[in-house]
């Protein structure tokens, strides 16, 4: 009985994958042809022949039909193969490496400032249960749960950046 429902859960987990996927090809495609978009951000197309047109096209799989290029997109994008940045004229790919290490180490220490702050308010709560200590403490954890995480986020790089000055606002480089 387990393992059906387990099974089950990853086929609809997949499902829904495929389909979050599908949603995006398709918003992708929304503005219409993807060579308008990118031939947008590398300047004015007045210069363009039909062959290099023709040529832009194969090289990002529109000959193809429609269903062929999402599988296409499928397929690279469970390769991590996202093609290149429009804008930094590099592979996708490199870009997200280079960040990573830094999202990494962000989620590391939000963990362990997490669990360095949490366990012992909530142990120190729980041994003044009803008291004013437990009610404040219940009611930071309450609003730390609440709040969006991208406004905590920007109000703690205000309060430890901008009011502190303990921190840089936008780099990983030394604070001032």
């Amino acid at each position: 009985m387990m393992l059906r429902f387990i099974f089950r859960r990853v086929i609809l987990g997949a499902l829904a994958l495929v389909g979050a996927m599908l949603i995006m090809f398709v918003l992708s495609r929304s503005k219409g042809d993807p060579r308008y978009v990118l031939l947008d951000l590398e300047g004015p197309t007045y210069g363009m022949t039909q062959e290099r047109w023709d040529e832009l096209g194969r090289k990002l799989g529109l000959d193809k039909h429609v269903v062929v290029q999402f599988g296409i997109w499928l397929a690279d994008a469970f390769r991590f193969d996202f093609g290149d940045s429009l804008v930094h004229q590099r592979p996708v790919r490199s870009l997200v490496r280079t960040r990573f290490m830094a999202t990494i180490q962000l989620g590391v220490v939000a963990w362990a400032l997490g669990t360095v702050i949490g366990v012992p308010l909530g142990v120190f709560s729980a041994l003044n249960r009803g008291r004013i200590v437990d009610i404040v403490a219940r009611s930071f954890a309450v609003v730390g749960q609440a709040a969006p995480s991208f406004w905590t986020g920007i109000m703690l790089i205000f309060f430890f950046s901008v009011f502190l000055g303990w921190l840089p606002v936008g780099t990983r480089g030394e604070g001032g």
